[in-house]
């Protein structure tokens, strides 16, 4: 039996317990999670419409082959960075915040995937990816249901580094079985404090919602991991 308001205060009296430790961990995941490129290109290219009007055909094919080749080595190295650097790096901080349930909170685990099975944690975790890639380029939907399937991998590479790629897909497929709307609503639960966030710019989300949110999610792998491997009945309230 869980309940979505015992996770998120177990969440919060660990977060209040360790605020900036909490704080830093959490702000450091995000980024492993993906960054965003905000660009005024638009604005540029109608300034300069006339002056590439101008532009010898040739000159043209020039620019655009140059830029082409550009975007392919930002892609090329955001992939390698994503996947050698900042994909352990996230299994680090889901140990992290694990271990801060557990009231034994040491910064120094964030860098546990580069010293323990480095190879099969970056081999896992850029099978997750590209299989959600793949799903979101069919669909929308199954992309976001295949997303809560994978929701655990992260955590259980966290306690078992060594474990064989397939049966890390396994058991966090059997973990979510039944449980990927109740995670839905959990995530929904928090948007009233992601529109608050937007109201400080984003200020209150690096400070108390991101580090609050991170936490109740790895409250809700420890329950989930504890239900999935016993035979026992199991309620989801409010």
């Amino acid at each position: 039996m869980w309940y979505r308001q015992t996770l998120k205060d177990h969440a919060r009296q660990v977060f209040y317990a360790n605020y900036w430790k909490s704080v830093l961990v959490s702000f450091i995941l995000t980024l492993t999670l993906g960054t965003s490129f905000n660009s005024s290109s638009s604005s540029i290219l109608d300034d300069e419409s006339e002056t590439l009007n101008q532009l010898s055909f040739d000159a043209l094919l020039l620019i655009l082959a140059t830029f082409f080749v550009i975007v392919l080595i930002i892609l090329l190295v955001a992939t390698i960075l994503k996947t050698f650097v900042f994909s352990p790096l996230e299994v680090g901080c889901r140990l992290c915040l694990l271990e801060a349930l557990e009231d034994a909170y040491n910064l120094g685990t964030m860098g546990f995937a580069f010293k323990n099975n480095y190879v099969n944690i970056v081999k896992t975790q850029f099978l997750k990816n590209l299989f959600l890639g793949f799903w979101y380029l069919l669909f929308i939907i199954p992309g976001i249901i295949k997303t809560y399937e994978y929701r655990m991998i992260p955590y259980i590479l966290a306690e078992n580094p060594g474990m064989a790629t397939r049966e890390v897909f396994a058991r966090s497929k059997k973990m979510m079985e039944g449980e990927k709307w109740n995670a839905f609503i959990l995530d929904i639960s928090f948007i009233g404090w992601n529109l608050l966030s937007l109201l400080t710019c984003g200020i209150l989300n690096i400070f108390y919602v991101n580090p609050y949110y991170q936490l109740t999610c790895a409250a809700l792998y420890h329950t989930l991991s504890e239900k999935c491997f016993r035979d026992a009945s199991y309620y989801v309230g409010s």
